[in-house]
């Protein structure tokens, strides 16, 4: 038999439904999020899907001020000393760098635009760079 630091599964099975995080739920039993999501997959219950307004929930406070950044990339738009595909929008370009190169938001503007991770990655050196 396996050890497991979760004795209460009947707890686990409750706390699960009633979507409490898998951090709280550590916290709760005294273990590792590993733990309990070991526990999870072990006991049959559903794994939670990464829905986008849950992740951008998340992710919405942030310390990074893209205001510096939307200022001179603004600038070197207008002066043309940024190199832009037709299709770009400043609009895209706001979004890029208000991601400010965090993954989970790059991979939200990345399903949303249909591109890869690494075609908004590389923008946002660009953008960064001006």
């Amino acid at each position: 038999m396996v050890y497991s630091p979760i004795e209460d599964v009947g707890k686990l099975r409750e706390m699960w439904g009633r979507g409490v995080s898998v951090e709280q739920i550590a916290l709760h039993f005294g273990c590792s999020e590993p733990a309990v999501r070991h526990a999870r997959k072990k006991l049959g219950l559903p794994q939670r899907p990464l829905v986008p307004s849950r992740i951008e929930a998340e992710i919405a406070v942030t310390r990074f001020d893209p205001g510096p950044i939307l200022a001179r990339v603004e600038k070197a738009r207008s002066e043309g000393g940024i190199a832009t595909p037709p299709f770009w929008t400043w609009d895209r370009d706001r979004a890029v760098i208000e991601a400010g190169g965090r993954w989970q938001k790059v991979a939200l503007l990345a399903a949303r635009w249909r591109m890869t991770s690494a075609q908004i990655i590389a923008r946002w050196h660009v953008l960064r760079a001006a």
